[in-house]
């Protein structure tokens, strides 16, 4: 629950900031890290402006973040009885399915430790547990069996409930949000039903590394914590490449 709600705040922001910085034509001139240390990407000699808006932008993605997550947040007891109904249904779930679940990579290219992923909010593991992919080509397939929850309105995620009941969130690049659907195509569409292996999105990488936009794309489960990751493998991947296994605690 603390991840969603993380989530929404995040999305709602991103989309926000992304698109006052898109409107004042915000440039970037390096692949840099996505926080305020990463402000220095933005300066122009001879455009001043550039960068003032960019500091206004990542301020309301901050602020904004701050505050639907606020206004969406809930006390301790609610908190409490929707951890339990969760769990409930979890359990209740798992009685009749395998509890365990092969994640698969859904990308061509290198994997690394979430640690290492160039973004606070996946790096801290604040969305949940999982790991990063720098793809090689631009497919991207279901790394499990499932349905698809919601292919994202910018196109740039798309989230899936595993037949395990795991909350699948496959978010290609990072800040990927301000290209507001430009460079993808996804292949499904909310409530689909999908294998371990369909193509559910094709994305152009030129066209994003012309945006000096970074290229990794993260794989979180963001209920992590009613489960035990064991991640299997970094380095070279292809899809049908197992990357973790996921297990009920």
């Amino acid at each position: 629950m603390l991840n969603k709600r993380a989530m929404t705040g995040v999305v709602i922001s991103s989309f926000i900031s992304a698109m006052v910085m898109g409107i004042a034509g915000v440039k970037s001139y390096a692949s840099m890290s996505t926080s305020i240390v990463g402000l220095p990407r933005h300066l122009d000699a001879n455009n001043p402006m550039n960068f003032v808006w960019a500091v206004i932008g990542y301020l309301l993605a901050l602020g904004i973040s701050f505050i639907v997550t606020l206004i969406i947040y809930k006390d301790s007891d609610e908190m409490t009885s929707a951890t339990e109904s969760a769990d409930n249904r979890i359990e209740t779930k798992t009685e009749d399915v395998d509890a365990s679940m092969n994640f698969y990579s859904p990308l061509k290219g290198r994997a690394i430790p979430m640690s290492e992923v160039n973004d606070e909010v996946f790096s801290a593991g604040i969305l949940g547990k999982g790991i990063g992919i720098i793809p090689e080509e631009g497919k991207l397939y279901a790394p499990c069996d499932g349905k698809i929850f919601s292919v994202f309105p910018t196109k740039h995620a798309i989230s899936m409930i595993a037949d395990n009941g795991a909350e699948v969130l496959l978010h290609v690049g990072l800040e990927t949000v301000t290209l507001n659907g430009k460079c993808f195509s996804p292949k499904v569409k909310d409530g689909d039903i999908v294998k371990a292996g369909d193509l559910i999105m094709e994305f152009n990488i030129d066209e994003i590394k012309r945006n000096n936009l970074d290229l990794t794309t993260c794989c979180v489960i963001t209920n992590s914590d009613h489960y035990e990751i064991d991640v299997k493998v970094k380095g070279n991947v292809n899809k049908n490449t197992l990357l973790m296994s996921i297990n009920n605690r």
